[in-house]
């Protein structure tokens, strides 16, 4: 690790050299930088800040691409829905925007922004590229010609593998495949994707998805009708009381997430606005997630202030069963449900679609100008019974087969507070509640409490509201954030969660067992050339001592993991910016032994409109002493697909990221990345395992726009 540490002292020294040259620069670029490029920033962005490996950001990049294309009018009074979708302004900002549009009229230039409250530089900069100022308000009149006019097309088509072999594509002689089914996977390894969708401005949403996992078939076997898992969904938006319909595959949002949230969100993160979940009720479903959303039909209607949503979902399920219909059982019983989506094997073809799931239910809401209160409720029925394998643990989770949630869900600005809340309660008396307050105290000055109470026993299985970890339920907690500006090239941001678990939890042996999460970070950017941050977080949560189980005193212990991070993004020319970063992980383990982690990476980003090619290159060094101190980092990819991997072990992970736009209304990616381990004989495990050092991914994608 001394080496590493020399690496460390030399980034940071030979980055802090860019400050003499670049301190002093203040001009102004364009705004304009093109639409991928500024969309890949922003998702970039907010992937950073919010550090998961299992993010789905196709409804953001949809919406990113579908407003710089058509920017909002910021004097349309229907416009606060769709700023709310870019995810960069909170509902005190949203709010005093309409308010000043109200007592001043309408604005003539988007730098009357700046008097707005809450507003700075910085915030109207990232809007720019999605919003503009108009006087003349769109009224659509939709026909089929405009629609022609106005309508973009796009198909998209996907290729992946692993040029490494893995085991479960190796020869396999019939005798011991004839033994064992599972010894390898039935299809090939290559990854497979297909999309189209049709769209008229964000009114008219038609799209077809396919998938082919790597092991799945393809045209034949299990898989005659060609790809594993088919999505496709209709959607209208804004046409008359007609507020939103789809039908097909759909997600549905309402509230905190407490009651009933489809879909995935974002978690605690460096951005206070991460703190309220912007629920946007019914929205169409894109993604390849093979269980977690709707199937069916479902329509809000506008009367006035109020809005009703109902809503009717039917679909099959992946779920390991312990017995099964045709085993003589007057039903299903289910042990588990699997969200892999993957059936690669005799194995995981049991559990596909071995369920099924219904779901009746609808919303209710009063909205004024700054104030909403909506009630939500639903049904669900499985077509199987749910018997999970107790412990102590896990008594209070859901079992049985139908299950009924109610809530109630509030949203008010008054001056510059916001307070949001939901109340929820499921069938057999559990209870859930959250409430929040985002208050803009000034432009320099954001501030963000958030409380919630979530019983061991609310069951839920389309919970999805703030917690310490993804569908946490057995939590109280309090989090406070700040973001502070002090100077135009200064942002301070930070926060602190701690939280307590009233019941046992998986590998703690006790009830009323604690945590917290703190960070702090700080931004400094001295010109648009030029942006660097800090960045600490230390995250504590108590756990059983290992190996204490076995002789049953269950002692408790507390595991404590501090992320170190420096980062650096200069834009050296006008057509490549170099990032560099270096990032350290402790971690006090259940065994109450220290183990460190260490990456280090160089990018490399070339980017411009005059010319068809761009490309983004890293090379990476890692030193992770086990895969508790992994550190993920966000990769460049093809549209539409995220790559946020874990670097651990010890090794490098060079990377390529192409994009080719000189053929007309065709744009051609290329990813290849590759991770070396030099002092590993194998990497992965079960039928995934590599026999070598080396790990080699590809993907190809192309688009046709029309």
């Amino acid at each position: 690790m001394a080496t590493s540490r020399k690496i460390v002292l030399s980034v940071i020294f030979f980055s802090l050299l860019f400050l003499s040259q670049v301190a002093a620069q203040d001009k102004r670029e364009k705004m304009g930088e093109g639409k991928n490029h500024v969309i890949e920033q922003r998702i970039e962005f907010i992937s950073e800040s919010y550090e998961s490996e299992n993010m789905d950001f196709v409804s953001l990049l949809d919406n990113l691409s579908h407003y710089y294309d058509y920017p909002i009018n910021l004097n349309d009074v229907k416009s606060r829905e769709s700023l709310r979708q870019l995810y960069l302004l909170n509902e005190v900002q949203i709010n005093n925007l309409h308010t000043h549009i109200i007592q001043n009229g309408k604005l003539i230039s988007i730098y009357e922004l700046q008097a707005v409250s809450g507003f700075d530089l910085e915030t109207i900069r990232l809007l720019l590229p999605f919003v503009r100022v108009s006087t003349d308000i769109d009224i659509r009149h939709t026909s089929f010609k405009e629609m022609l006019h106005r309508s973009a097309s796009e198909y998209y088509l996907r290729w992946g593998r692993t040029l490494e072999q893995q085991k479960g594509f190796s020869p396999v002689s019939e005798e011991e495949l004839e033994k064992n089914p599972n010894a390898r996977y039935l299809g090939s390894p290559d990854k497979l994707y297909t999309r189209y969708r049709f769209r008229y401005m964000n009114n008219i949403s038609l799209g077809v998805t396919g998938e082919k996992d790597a092991g799945e078939e393809f045209f034949k076997g299990s898989q005659k009708h060609g790809f594993d898992f088919y999505s496709a969904h209709f959607y209208l938006r804004d046409f008359g009381r007609l507020k939103t319909l789809a039908i097909g595959d759909y997600h549905i949002e309402f509230g905190q997430g407490l009651t009933l949230w489809s879909g995935l969100s974002f978690g605690k993160s460096s951005e206070l606005i991460g703190a309220k979940r912007n629920a946007f009720g019914i929205r169409p479903y894109a993604s390849t997630d093979e269980n977690r959303f709707m199937r069916g039909a479902a329509v809000t209607g506008a009367f006035g202030r109020w809005e009703a949503t109902t809503f009717y979902s039917h679909k099959r399920r992946d779920a390991t069963l312990l017995t099964t219909d045709n085993q003589l059982q007057e039903e299903v019983i289910i042990s588990s449900f699997q969200q892999t989506g993957l059936h690669r094997t005799p194995r995981e073809l049991q559990s596909k679609k071995a369920i099924g799931e219904r779901y009746i239910g609808g919303h209710v809401a009063y909205k004024a100008n700054n104030f909403q209160l909506g009630a939500t409720s639903y049904y669900m029925d499985l077509i199987g019974n749910l018997d999970r394998a107790f412990s102590y643990y896990n008594q209070f989770e859901f079992a049985g087969r139908s299950n009924a949630v109610g809530g109630i869900d509030y949203n008010y600005v008054v001056g510059n507070c916001n307070f949001f809340g939901e109340m929820a309660r499921s069938q057999n008396g559990g209870t859930a509640q959250l409430h929040g307050l985002l208050a803009v105290l000034d432009a320099k000055l954001h501030l963000s409490l958030l409380y919630r109470d979530i019983g061991a026993n609310f069951q839920n299985l389309l919970f999805n509201a703030f917690s310490e970890s993804s569908n946490s339920l057995n939590e109280r907690g309090l989090f406070s954030g700040v973001e502070l500006r002090p100077a135009s090239s200064w942002r301070i941001t930070g926060y602190y969660d701690i939280f307590t678990f009233p019941w046992l939890r998986y590998q703690i042996g006790k009830p009323a067992t604690q945590g917290s999460d703190c960070l702090i970070q700080v931004n400094w950017k001295p010109s648009r050339n030029l942006e660097m941050y800090g960045r600490i977080r230390q995250r504590t949560k108590d756990a059983d001592l290992v190996g204490s189980q076995i002789i049953g005193i269950n002692t408790v212990v507390q595991t404590i993991r501090t992320n170190y991070r420096y980062d650096i993004n200069y834009k050296i020319s006008k057509h490549f910016r170099l990032r560099s970063r270096v990032e350290k992980v402790v971690w006090h383990g259940r065994d109450m032994r220290h183990y460190d982690g260490l990456l280090i990476y160089q990018d490399v980003v070339y980017s411009t409109l005059e010319k068809p090619f761009s490309f983004s290159f890293r090379y990476a060094l890692f030193d992770t002493e086990n895969y508790d101190t992994r550190i993920y980092a966000y990769e460049q990819d093809v549209l539409y697909f995220y790559s946020t991997p874990a670097y651990y072990g010890r090794g490098s992970r060079i990377y390529l990221s192409a994009r080719y736009k000189g053929i007309k209304k065709i744009d051609i990616w290329l990813k290849v990345g590759r991770f070396y381990r030099p002092h590993s004989f194998k990497i992965s495990s079960g039928l995934n395992e590599i026999s070598g050092n080396k790990q080699t991914e590809v993907r190809m994608q192309i688009r046709l726009v029309f």
